[in-house]
C-alpha cells in the first residue's frame, strides 16, 4: 500500500473523476490508516461519506481525524459546520467549541468570530 500522499491523492482524484464514489470512499478510508497525517485524505474520506449519506461514519471519521491531527483548525471548523448543518444541538456545538479551545486551537479567524464581535460593538 502506498504511503506517498501525492500518489494517493492522484488515485483519489481519478476515482472522483470517474464518479466511483464507493471506491473513492474505500480508498480514502484506507489511506487515512496508511497516511494518517495527510489532511487531504481525511477531508476526501469525510466528503465521500457525506455524499453517500453516511452520517454516523462521518462522525467517526472526524473523531479519528482529530485524534491524528488535533491542532488542525480547519478540521475542527469543518466538523463544527457539519454538526450545525445537521441540526446539531446548541449544547453539543458548545462542547465541540470548548474542546477545541481546551486543546488550544482558535476558530475565531476561520469562523470570522472576531469580525462579528467588532461589528456588534460598533452598532
Amino acid at each position: 500500500m502506498p504511503t506517498n500522499s501525492g500518489l494517493a491523492l492522484r488515485l483519489l482524484q481519478h476515482e472522483w473523476e470517474e464518479s466511483n464514489v464507493q471506491i473513492l470512499k474505500l480508498q480514502a478510508k484506507m489511506f487515512t490508516y496508511n497516511i494518517p497525517t495527510c489532511l487531504a485524505t481525511w477531508k476526501i474520506a469525510i466528503a465521500a461519506e457525506i455524499v453517500l449519506k453516511g452520517q454516523r461514519e462521518v462522525h467517526r471519521l472526524y473523531q479519528r481525524a482529530l485524534q491524528k491531527l488535533p491542532l488542525c483548525a480547519s478540521l475542527w471548523k469543518d466538523q463544527l459546520l457539519f454538526e450545525a448543518s445537521e441540526g446539531g444541538k446548541t449544547d453539543n456545538l458548545r462542547k465541540l467549541v470548548s474542546k477545541c479551545q481546551e486543546i488550544g486551537v482558535s476558530l475565531n479567524e476561520l469562523l470570522n468570530l472576531n469580525s462579528y464581535k467588532t461589528e456588534s460593538k460598533n452598532h
